[in-house]
């Protein structure tokens, strides 16, 4: 039994068949130019030999010659080039060449032997330098497909050599005897030219397959690039919302306990379910990196409104420590991405209060012409300099060998260091022990005009008596925000879907004062159509916030693009309130 052919034989058979299409493309172009040439080429010699030879005898070789073009005319027009022809079809047009080419070969080797002669020296070496060009002109002609050129300049030049050594003209054998190395001649310049464009065209082939090759490789790159973006947003969407949830209910549930032994054991719930949001927060930032799911949308970012969001989230953490924290006032824009610089800040600035247990913790902000700098500088216990190029790996810790998870998990700088960058920005490490830790960023200078967000970082005050409307398609969710908000005196509505809010808000004397809604919601609809829908029953004006667990760009610019502030889960119960706070401006 026959087997399949094989990839390296489809390949060869694919390289044959495009070499062949390239030599009938390039004798097609010479095909009109060719006959073209010998006919005017015959009529001139028919001219010059009129008066020696009888007219009978040269009208029957005029009338052969244009047989001959009248018959591959009508051939050429039944089977052009076409790029779209077979193998088969396209060797049986090679092969009817070569046969053309020969057919072409005798009536010219007929008139060589009909009116060659020595009656004149003029007119034998006019018929010489005839049939020397032509073979020539038809080895330049027909070399694209070698057995075409042997079929036409073979049989021609060896017609003229043997007529030419009949003749008792003085020369007339070595010039025959001459012809031979001319034949030679044109033959090797012919089938090098042949090979030539079997060369070009085998690169081209090849250079043509690699392109293919090389698109499908980009698309699939992309394709695997958007798999993975989208596998991480729905891997933080739903591991982020039964943690969301848990926070909400343990600080719901520290509020109704009532001896100190319950109040310890619910402190060291949260500490663990801290350290593992820490943990899958880190870990999945630190994934999404490596596997080139986080992309950078570059902006002219105002950067006194990045620090004082930053400011205001930081500034109870270092209170509680009684330590020092400044961030200095600025009105300086940079050229990167918001949202990524954030989360940079973030990192550092949380470590910097972690470890920093007297003194404090100062954002500075030096703007050049072209870049600006951001130093985060503590007044910690200092990095050994045999240390600091190993900080920035995962899980490396100073001072925590036992690996207590309460001193952090060893990711935030790897994670620092992986988005300067993606972003570009130049990071610098200055420590040393018992004298605290610079960390500088360095970054292009942004637009000198900025527009600062309507919200405010200030610390929210008391936001008892508001109408809360809260939507999400997690039960546990609404329930916790619903105890969470109601133990700070609001009056919450919850539902899973714009309508049951809707009617739920319905039977609640005061108007709703505010909206906060999950991105991602069961049905067509997401949280901008249910806000959208909600203030359209209620009022335009009326504030609303997104939460989502998605951590990919679209949920940011799905929330840019409708004009709200969006927060990511888990979100910490102060945070919530403190935003809440900013956006009813209380």
């Amino acid at each position: 039994m026959m087997g399949h052919p094989t990839t390296t034989e489809n390949d060869s058979r694919n390289r044959e068949h495009a070499v062949s299409l390239a030599r009938i493309r390039a004798i097609s172009r010479q095909r009109a130019t060719a006959l073209a040439g010998s006919l005017m080429l015959m009529l001139f010699v028919i001219g010059t030999l009129w008066s020696q030879f009888p007219a009978v005898a040269l009208l029957a070789w005029l009338c052969a010659n244009l047989l001959f073009i009248g018959w591959r005319h009508w051939r050429w027009k039944r089977a052009p080039y076409n790029p779209a022809m077979t193998a088969g079809e396209a060797s049986a047009w090679l092969r009817e060449s070569a046969f053309a080419s020969g057919v072409n070969a005798c009536i010219w080797a007929g008139g060589a032997a009909a009116f060659l002669n020595d009656a004149s020296f003029s007119g034998y070496l006019f018929f010489v330098l005839v049939l020397t060009s032509l073979v020539f002109g038809a080895s330049v002609s027909f070399a694209a497909w070698f057995p075409s050129v042997v079929a036409f300049a073979v049989p021609v030049t060896l017609a003229a050599a043997l007529k030419m050594a009949t003749l008792d003209h003085a020369g007339s054998t070595l010039v025959a005897i001459s012809c031979l190395p001319f034949l030679l001649f044109v033959l090797v310049v012919a089938h090098n030219y042949s090979r030539l464009i079997t060369t070009l065209v085998t690169l081209d082939a090849r250079n043509a397959a690699l392109l293919v090759e090389a698109e499908q490789g980009r698309a699939e790159v992309e394709r695997s690039s958007a798999e993975k973006s989208h596998f991480f947003a729905a891997v933080s969407h739903d591991v982020r919302q039964p943690l969301y949830a848990t926070g909400l209910l343990l600080e719901a549930l520290a509020k109704r306990v009532t001896t100190n032994e319950q109040r310890k054991l619910i402190a060291d719930i949260q500490r663990s379910h801290g350290a593992m949001d820490l943990l899958f927060t880190s870990i999945l930032d630190l994934t999404q990196l490596d596997a080139g799911a986080v992309t950078a949308k570059v902006d002219h970012v105002d950067l006194g409104s990045v620090l004082e969001t930053l400011r205001g989230e930081f500034a109870p953490s270092a209170a509680r420590k009684c330590i020092g924290f400044d961030v200095s006032a600025t009105e300086v824009r940079v050229h990167t991405d918001p949202v990524l610089l954030s989360r940079i800040l973030r990192n550092l600035l949380g470590n910097a209060i972690k470890f920093t247990d007297a003194g404090g913790v100062d954002v500075t902000v030096i703007a050049h012409e072209s870049n600006v700098q951001i130093r985060v500088s503590d007044t910690g216990p200092g990095i050994p300099v045999a240390e600091q190029g190993k900080v920035f790996a995962e899980y490396y810790q100073l001072g925590n060998p036992e690996r207590d998870r309460g001193k952090g998990l060893g990711l935030g700088l790897a994670v620092v260091r992986r988005l300067c960058v993606l972003l570009d920005i130049e990071l610098e490490l200055a420590s040393a022990p018992g004298r605290g830790t610079v960390f500088t960023l360095s970054m292009p200078a942004g637009h000198p005009k900025a527009n600062k967000p309507s919200y405010s970082a200030a610390s929210a005050p008391d936001i008892a008596g508001l109408h809360v409307v809260v939507v999400d398609d997690e039960r546990t969710i609404l329930r916790g925000l619903k105890m969470l908000l109601g133990d700070y005196g609001c009056q919450v509505t919850i539902g899973e879907s714009s309508s049951d809010a809707i009617s739920a808000a319905r039977k609640v004397t005061r108007p709703p004062d505010i909206i906060i809604s999950d991105l991602r919601l069961r049905g067509d609809g997401d949280g901008v159509d249910v806000i959208h829908t909600i203030r359209a029953e209620f009022d335009a004006r009326l504030p609303a916030l997104l939460v989502t667990g998605d951590t990919d760009r679209t949920a940011v610019e799905r929330a840019a693009s409708a004009g709200l502030r969006l927060m990511y889960k888990p979100l910490a119960p102060h945070q919530l309130v403190k935003t809440i706070a900013s956006l009813v401006e209380l």
